[in-house]
């Protein structure tokens, strides 16, 4: 059995921002989930309000329907943003098949890529060393991804100032 000191407690995520496109996300913190929407503006992307020292995080996530090569739908951890000692944690759901992720981590001495992704041959639809080499071609838009059940750490929130 793990060590119960590393099995943190956590809390629903209530609050968060909405970086761009915000009639593109629709956030109900009394069912805590938040859906986003991909449509020929693009996408969207959410972030907490608070930073962590450490914890787990966690989520329920639906990948949206429909051909989706060529797309990226995510959740990722990271240190503040535009700081040269950033460090971060992602964990992807690339193309069509929503049964494969791919994780990727970055510090500010290495980075470290872990592919995970199955490789198509011939055609345009194709990723060659993690990154997508087709056209992107939309036709099951719009997608919509739910993100439900989110948790992050109790206990260990540091607040954020307005702009970051």
């Amino acid at each position: 059995m793990a060590e119960p000191a590393l099995h943190y407690e956590t809390q629903p995520k209530k609050q968060i921002a909405i970086h761009y496109t915000p009639e593109a996300s629709n956030h109900c913190p009394v069912s805590n989930s938040i859906t986003l929407t991909y449509n020929h503006r693009g996408g969207s992307r959410w972030r907490s309000t608070t930073r962590f020292l450490y914890g787990t995080f966690s989520s329920l996530i639906q990948c949206p329907k429909g051909n989706t090569s060529g797309l990226n739908f995510n959740i990722y951890l990271y240190s503040p943003e535009g700081d040269k000692s950033q460090d971060e944690i992602d964990f992807e759901f690339l193309g069509k098949d929503k049964t494969v992720v791919q994780t990727n981590y970055y510090t500010k001495v290495e980075f470290k890529f872990n592919r995970m992704v199955d490789r198509w041959e011939g055609g345009e639809r194709r990723v060659e060393e993690g990154w997508w080499t087709g056209s992107y071609v939309g036709c099951d838009a719009p997608y919509v991804c739910l993100y439900k059940d989110i948790c992050v750490p109790a206990g260990t929130a540091v607040e954020c100032s307005s702009d970051s």
